[in-house]
């Protein structure tokens, strides 16, 4: 399948397995075992595809409970919404031009690019197909991106400014490390996690590109978020968006145009 944005990253698919679900087709997927979702989707990128299990995420505090692979125990994991009913046995990731056939369609399709690549998959899906959340900032910007809610450009410029600091200190070991050691503790996570929810993008591509999507059927797109920025290594002036994959398919042909 060709590449729907015409960017340097090629789309890639997401495929949930529920319990009561058809199992893994064996040797499809390469068990995960590292940081967080988005560093899982960028090794998808990199064309390894990726099967994330329970126990597979060791850093990322957020991603685990909000992708059902973790019961949510703690009020800090509770709060996470909207998030997928435990126990999820797994979520594959890899580029649909990897992607197995015998694992069937993936649910989700997670696409990045810039503002302008977005603005014309919305405008082709059509409102239907449109994730009409509440607008905050840390979930969405299909309000921004549409014309028809808040746009909060302090905000997304804050946003913008902070994802490209975050982009320029990724290339020191020392802050790599002191992100893991703040992502890994619950009481810093809540720290930053006050701060995103108010002023940030939040779980860009676990909650916003894959779960909300997956609950919705709709397309939503946000800014990235921290680990998106410093773990899955995406450009600071792209957006982050899941789309369905039957909407997909039925716009794939005509974005080009």
């Amino acid at each position: 399948m060709k590449d729907l944005l015409g960017t340097p990253f090629p789309a890639v698919g997401v495929k949930i397995y529920k319990m009561e679900d058809e199992t893994v087709p064996p040797g499809a997927f390469r068990d995960y075992a590292g940081t967080s979702y988005c560093e899982a989707v960028m090794r998808a990128t990199m064309g390894e595809p990726q099967l994330l299990k329970p126990g597979s995420i060791s850093v990322c505090r957020w991603s685990p409970p909000v992708l059902g692979l973790k019961e949510a125990e703690s009020d800090f994991e509770k709060e996470r919404e909207p998030k997928l009913p435990f126990l999820i046995s797994a979520a594959a990731v890899a580029r649909l031009a990897d992607w197995p056939a015998e694992a069937g369609d993936p649910d989700i399709v997670l696409l990045r690019g810039e503002r302008r690549y977005f603005e014309k998959i919305l405008e082709k899906a059509g409102p239907d197909a449109i994730y009409d959340g509440d607008g905050s900032i840390d979930k969405t910007m299909v309000p921004a991106l549409t014309g028809k809610g808040p746009v909060h450009p302090a905000k997304a410029a804050l946003v913008k400014a902070v994802n490209a600091l975050l982009d320029f200190m990724g290339r020191f070991k020392a802050w790599n490390k002191l992100t893991v050691w703040m992502f890994k503790r619950e009481g810093t996570s809540r720290v930053l996690n006050w701060i995103l929810d108010r002023a940030m993008a939040n779980m860009s591509m676990c909650r916003n590109s894959t779960v909300i999507p997956y609950l919705t059927g709709r397309i939503n797109v946000s800014h990235f978020c921290t680990g998106g920025i410093s773990w899955g290594k995406n450009p600071p002036h792209y957006m982050t968006g899941g789309v369905p994959f039957p909407i997909y398919k039925r716009i794939e042909s005509s974005i080009g145009k």
